[in-house]
């Protein structure tokens, strides 16, 4: 499904088989012991208020997508295959070959939050954003129409709001131009995403200033 945002549009997407990598399942275990690792256990996201642990920055010590056997199972072939996907269906006309050059976690826990922010350093052309864990009363992502970064969301009117709800199982797929945030998370319930950034390698990383679509 495409959905407008603003200037820009975004590219949502379920995932039909979250049964099979939900709650009680072997995979749920991975990803438990993915965020319990000491290399980034407690560390808390630059970009967020209250507690998130995050490993962005440092799939070196830990590869997501090994941890979580995302390059055989078939929810990680579907992510790669539909974040691309995604390329095309919000119009970034790309050119192979393409490559997941950045992935990373996020967990947030009760009370945590996420500051207004782009993905456009070191730079990618699509981002998209699979979420694994999203309890009732979980933080929307919300996009936002400036320029302006690493402020909170409260500093938008919300008429310059536009908010999306995840599901378990939604991926999300959005320019790296676009500025979002994270809602506060008011569950007692951890909410869990996976973070990709996709380019193409024969078309050029433009700016935050050079739109790509």
């Amino acid at each position: 499904m495409i959905i407008p945002v603003f200037n820009s549009q975004i590219a949502v997407y379920q995932f039909d088989q979250m049964e099979l990598y939900g709650p009680g399942t072997p995979f749920a275990s991975k990803v438990d012991d993915y965020f319990n690792d000491e290399a980034w256990a407690g560390h808390k996201s630059a970009e967020s208020e209250g507690k998130t642990i995050t490993s962005v920055g440092r799939d070196r010590l830990r590869s997501l997508k090994k941890s979580l056997d995302f390059d055989t199972n078939t929810l990680g072939k579907w992510i790669d295959s539909t974040i691309m996907q995604g390329a095309y269906d919000i119009g970034l006309n790309p050119q192979e070959p393409f490559t997941l050059t950045r992935s990373w976690g996020n967990r947030m826990y009760q009370q945590a939050s996420g500051r207004c922010h782009t993905h456009t350093r070191p730079g990618c052309h699509i981002v998209g954003v699979f979420y694994y864990e999203v309890p009732a009363q979980s933080a929307d992502i919300v996009f936002v129409n400036n320029r302006t970064e690493n402020v909170e969301l409260s500093h938008y009117p919300e008429s310059e709001r536009f908010r999306v709800s995840p599901k378990p199982g939604m991926l999300i797929c959005h320019s790296p131009w676009l500025v979002h945030g994270i809602d506060v998370h008011l569950s007692d319930q951890v909410r869990t995403c996976f973070i990709y950034e996709g380019t193409f390698l024969n078309m050029a990383i433009r700016t935050l200033r050079e739109p790509q679509f």
